[in-house]
């Protein structure tokens, strides 16, 4: 009692089928919704949550190593989410022991392969190879280029032995299928040349 929530925002956007009577009906929907939220230590009763364990350092392989090294790509470890930033030039990283492994793939490539996507997106940049990282989430430049970070990681990660298995969520789920609309109700030419 006394304890006060959080506010927290969900947001979604998504497509329909445009009105064809509306000139400015784009198709484009989006939802915001918010929750008030407590930690579960502000909750009587609550038990505590296990302990993440600690799973160390991930082992790379020797020949990525020398590849990334290669790249002379600045890489910085923090936070929870992979990405590279245009704006510094700087590949981030989650820390590795947030990296896990699945099903399909073992934490040590898990890691090595997400890393290997954001140095696809890192030689797109307008010094490099100059490619058209598309202006939000869902254009078709954009789509273009989650496309190419994914094959680089492939080809990549197929050229150093890095062994993954395509996850079915990915190679034939939402995740790939979105890019494919992405890039189908787009311009695919001006996208892909880029």
């Amino acid at each position: 009692k006394g304890e006060k929530s959080t506010p927290v925002v969900f947001y979604k956007s998504f497509e329909v089928t445009a009105d064809p009577e509306n000139s400015d009906d784009d198709g484009q929907r989006r939802v915001a919704r918010t929750s008030a939220v407590f930690n579960c230590a502000q909750v009587d009763g609550f038990p505590e949550p296990a302990a993440i364990p600690d799973l160390g350092p991930v082992v790379r392989a020797e020949s990525f190593n020398a590849f990334v090294a290669a790249t002379g790509a600045v890489i910085a470890h923090g936070g929870d989410r992979a990405f590279y930033q245009p704006s510094t030039d700087t590949i981030r990283m989650p820390d590795e022991t947030r990296f896990c492994g699945t099903t399909t793939m073992a934490r040590d490539e898990s890691y090595m392969s997400t890393l290997a996507h954001e140095l696809g997106h890192w030689s797109g940049a307008k010094h490099r190879l100059n490619r058209d990282f598309g202006k939000r989430f869902g254009d078709a430049a954009y789509a273009a280029e989650e496309i190419v970070a994914e094959l680089s990681a492939a080809f990549i990660s197929a050229d150093l032995g890095i062994a993954c298995t395509p996850r079915a969520d990915h190679a034939h789920g939402h995740h790939a299928a979105r890019h494919r609309e992405q890039v189908r109700i787009g311009e695919p030419e001006r996208a892909l040349a880029h």
